[in-house]
């Protein structure tokens, strides 16, 4: 599944009441009154960073964006 296709079908249905939520049209949901954040994204070997030979380095940055 693609990552909108799976905004479109599971997430927008949290967002639906949710002025907050801004129609959810990207890969985050934050929402004020619970404070929860939910976020869905890929880092890809290659294009996101160089390659896997440091694995701490990729979780650093995953963990920071």
């Amino acid at each position: 599944m693609q990552e909108f296709d799976l905004i479109r079908n599971y997430f927008s249905k949290l967002a639906k009441n949710n002025s907050s939520a801004l129609n959810l049209n990207d890969d985050v949901f934050f929402d004020k009154n619970k404070g929860l954040v939910v976020s869905v994204d890929t880092y890809n070997e290659g294009i996101h960073f160089p390659n896997f030979s440091n694995p701490s380095l990729v979780i650093k940055k995953i963990l920071r964006s």
